[in-house]
């Protein structure tokens, strides 16, 4: 048995509920889908980095790592089709479920936290090596 509108519509509004918690926001929406995204996104002004890096002999690329790494935007869609199945969409579609514990999650390797924690373990690594 297929949901009603206004039931797929508050079954979208808790999903979305759940994702803003999670600090997901909403860039569009309609009645049945919303564009989410995570981030700030902006632009990086390399050239800066670059001579910095060099005029610093390449202790700024730690500064320039954790802009480049903390500067990311994510964006997924979430849609409740005709069923009240949820949808999300990362650029593959997968089928979501409603509760926190069962959301779909990016993989390790795709996090911020961790490219900045692998990061610092490098540049510690050097530091230890040259010392």
């Amino acid at each position: 048995m297929n949901p009603s509108n206004e039931e797929r519509k508050l079954k979208l509004a808790r999903v979305l509920a759940v994702e803003a918690n999670s600090g997901w926001k909403v860039e569009s929406q309609t009645e049945y889908t919303a564009v989410l995204y995570y981030g700030k996104g902006g632009k990086i002004n390399h050239i800066l980095h670059l001579l910095l890096s060099l005029i610093t002999f390449g202790i700024w690329l730690i500064v320039w790592i954790i802009i480049g790494l903390s500067n990311q935007r994510k964006t997924k869609v979430v849609a409740i089709d005709e069923s009240g199945e949820i949808i999300v969409d990362f650029g593959t579609v997968r089928t979501f479920v409603a509760s926190e514990n069962d959301r779909v999650k990016y993989p390790l390797w795709k996090s911020k936290q961790f490219w900045m924690i692998i990061g610092f373990l490098v540049l510690f690594g050097l530091f230890i090596i040259g010392s």
